[in-house]
């Protein structure tokens, strides 16, 4: 279903038709939702999400920040090409699109670019994904049963088979609910490839997140007997 688009002067959103009612900008400002008691807790990470009430829905609303060094500059600031090449217009399509092809992924709701001369921020409201837990968290102490790091693998490869290239692959961007039902979350700056070879290249990256976080002693239930699983859920087995 097609999200409506509206554009109020210097600010462009996309809201979801699911929703009662197309979203304003104050939907996505913090301090707007605080004073009316809708936003439930904040995650931190490296920018900031708020778990949120809207109107029936339990949603998520991230704010796009950069990273790296040139943070230092600008943090949430993003050069201007057109409001459909905005991080986050790309990222809403984009799930909306894998949202419709039967992905795990959040189901996006709303999406709001503000434009500042030659410069733009965003943020994106998606529908929480309940009762989960990261990956990285899950392992923790304990290890998965082998279906389970099966299902991971499965999970990735419907990803592949669909061309998506997801640009941080990592052990955190991977959500098991209390059902085992597994979700990747986090596509920010992904998009849809050709070809074949970046696959690979995308498991690595998946393999490198349980390595670093193996040494850095973030988890304990990752070895090398978890990853052969994942690789043969990965191949269909």
């Amino acid at each position: 279903m097609p999200a409506q688009f509206s554009a109020q002067g210097n600010r462009y959103l996309l809201s979801s038709k699911k929703l009662s009612k197309a979203l304003t900008a104050q939907d996505f400002d913090p301090d707007t939702l605080r004073s009316s008691d809708q936003i439930e807790s904040q995650a931190d990470g490296r920018g900031s999400a708020w778990f949120i009430r809207l109107a029936d829905d339990q949603a998520v609303l991230r704010h796009y920040y950069r990273g790296g060094l040139v943070a230092k500059i600008s943090q949430d600031r993003f050069f201007w090409s057109g409001v459909e090449c905005s991080r986050a217009f790309v990222e809403y399509r984009l799930l909306e699109w894998m949202y419709q092809q039967g992905l795990p992924v959040p189901e996006p709701l709303g999406a709001h670019v503000q434009r500042l001369g030659m410069y733009y921020s965003c943020d994106i409201i998606t529908r929480t994904i309940s009762n989960t837990c990261t990956l990285a968290d899950a392992l923790e102490t304990s290890t998965l049963p082998s279906e389970q790091w099966r299902e991971v693998g499965r999970v990735v490869a419907t990803m592949h088979a669909l061309n998506v290239w997801h640009a941080d692959l990592n052990a955190r961007n991977i959500l098991i609910d209390s059902e085992g039902v597994v979700s990747l979350i986090d596509f920010d700056r992904c998009r849809r490839r050709t070809g074949k070879r970046w696959q690979a290249a995308n498991l690595a990256r998946l393999k490198r997140s349980f390595d670093k976080l193996t040494v850095q002693g973030e988890i304990t239930g990752f070895d090398e007997v978890s990853w052969q699983a994942l690789l043969l859920g990965y191949q269909g087995q």
